[in-house]
């Protein structure tokens, strides 16, 4: 996805530098009103083992990040931030920032202390579904799975509207900007797809038969403009049961571009270079997201169960019919779950059922049965059990997680 970026803005080399800009006031910022609240600063390495016969065997991460927060009776901020990177590949790295915004509140106090209502903008991330939050399918906020075995969920970009009414509270979320869920970067050069990434697509084609010939491929993405693929409207509504009420009640409705990336893909046989050029379209697509929590808490705040759902509509699409591409349809997502916390332990055990979604490819390269043209994984029938633990003596929200 970074790389996408790059190619969008038709200069790496500006996009890398805008990052590291924007790392700078990240922190800079911080530092200014270091008075007023408090922030974490992260260095970190890991090691990844590449996939079997492709060099080098080992897969570097460097990290650097840090996070911010500050609350008082009249506003909020929180700063989350991330820049990871590979040292041997300047074109595969990833910014990670579930949340960068600040919020003004206000209205009559509460009992408990708090406002009203707040007003919020920049990127902020919630709990706007159970099902999505729990399973990290980017239906309503975007995720990042750069590290496919570690995704996290990333916050919305716009502004937001919390209002407390005693017994409800509202949220409201309006924009017109979108920055998709961040995948494995996919690199092309020369034509070819380069496995510079451990978890990135490995297994695409490079020769075609062609009456009897073998023929080499030349990839090509038809990038749209970067006005086309960043300014898109996106709105959601959504009433919830108050935090403090045993009943957990949620009921949303949407209309926003999809987070993770479509394709559509079409083929010229070149003569003169005597090769198939393959072009690789970017689908811009949105949709409406219908989505509901029902459960409850059990007294004392560390037990929870219930059952989720989201309805998935996207808007009808019109393609050439030299593209070959999944056809997007609508789908239907149920989830009972039940969660638990226990002094520094915490855990959650959830099952889905998932309906539709994606059709198989259509088109003259497609394949019967699959549906390959999408970053997306989608899951059809899964169960999953979680359990997390707080590092005592560390940095806050230093924890060990593990997923089955």
């Amino acid at each position: 996805m970074p790389y996408f970026f790059d190619q969008l803005f038709a200069d790496g080399k500006r996009s890398l530098g805008l990052s590291l800009m924007l790392s700078a006031w990240v922190f800079v910022f911080p530092l200014a009103q270091a008075q007023a609240g408090s922030g974490d600063f992260t260095l970190g390495y890991e090691a990844q083992v590449y996939r079997p016969g492709v060099s080098p065997e080992l897969f570097h991460i460097i990290s650097v990040g840090g996070n911010y927060r500050e609350s008082n009776p009249d506003s909020e901020t929180k700063i989350d931030f991330n820049f990871a990177f590979n040292p041997q590949e300047i074109q595969v790295w990833a910014i990670r920032s579930e949340n960068l915004y600040w919020a003004l509140k206000g209205g009559e106090r509460l009992k408990g202390g708090q406002t009203r209502f707040s007003l919020g903008l920049g990127r902020k991330s919630m709990v706007w579904n159970e099902l999505d939050t729990q399973w990290n399918l980017s239906l309503i906020q975007p995720i990042d799975q750069w590290d496919r075995f570690r995704p996290e969920q990333q916050g919305l970009i716009g502004a937001f509207l919390d209002y407390d009414l005693d017994f409800l509270v509202l949220h409201g979320f309006l924009s017109y900007t979108v920055y998709p869920e961040n995948i494995p970067n996919v690199v092309i050069d020369n034509g070819m797809f380069q496995p510079r990434h451990p978890q990135a697509i490995s297994s695409i084609p490079e020769t075609v038969n062609v009456l009897g010939q073998t023929a080499p491929l030349y990839y090509e993405i038809e990038y749209p403009s970067s006005t086309e693929f960043l300014f898109r409207p996106g709105m959601m509504l959504e009433m919830e049961s108050h935090p403090k009420s045993p009943l957990l009640f949620r009921a949303l409705y949407g209309y926003k571009p999809v987070n993770y990336l479509n394709f559509a893909l079409r083929g010229n046989l070149s003569i003169s270079e005597n090769r198939v050029r393959i072009y690789i379209k970017p689908r811009l697509l949105s949709n409406q997201i219908i989505a509901g929590d029902l459960g409850y808490r059990v007294p004392g705040g560390h037990t929870s169960f219930g059952i989720s759902g989201i309805a998935q509509i996207p808007d009808p699409e019109e393609l050439d019919p030299q593209y070959t591409y999944a056809p997007a349809t609508n789908a239907t997502l149920i989830s009972p779950w039940f969660k638990w916390k226990s002094g520094s332990w915490d855990g959650s055990i959830s099952a889905l059922w998932w309906t539709g979604g994606v059709d198989p490819d259509v088109g003259q390269f497609a394949v019967a049965g699959s549906a390959v043209f999408s970053s997306h994984i989608f899951y059809r029938t899964a169960s999953q059990v979680k359990a997390g633990f707080l590092v005592p003596f560390m940095p806050e929200g230093s924890r060990i997680q593990g997923r089955w």
